[in-house]
């Protein structure tokens, strides 16, 4: 449940400042302390719609599984952070056959 409340959580910044404040107070009393803070991602190649990185087309492709730009563009922000993560260099790539099978089967969402 704890889990399905993180990931359905709002991604305004107003939301993800409360949203750090609730993981700090259940990270609290943990025997390995309290959670620090993050600096948020910028730039990286998950978060450019426009541009397949060459990695993911290539590991996709090798897979039979080919992602095109179009379809890239069509993914949500946490799909492409999934499959860029699970296409990464020295990865051994073993779930992301299942995740471009979930995804590139599932009805496109309108580009926004």
């Amino acid at each position: 449940g704890e889990r399905q409340l993180l990931v359905d959580w709002p991604d305004d910044p107003a939301s993800l400042d409360v949203m750090a404040e609730h993981i700090r107070q259940l990270t609290a009393p943990m025997a390995e302390g309290m959670a620090k803070n993050l600096t948020p991602a910028q730039g990286e190649a998950w978060q450019n719609r426009m541009s397949l990185p060459n990695g993911l087309a290539d590991s996709s492709n090798a897979l039979g599984q080919p992602l095109s730009q179009r379809r890239w563009a069509q993914l949500s922000e946490l799909e492409r952070f999934a499959l860029t993560k699970l296409s990464r260099p020295g990865h051994d790539h073993h779930n992301l056959r299942a995740a471009l099978e979930e995804v590139l089967n599932r009805a496109p969402r309108p580009i926004r």
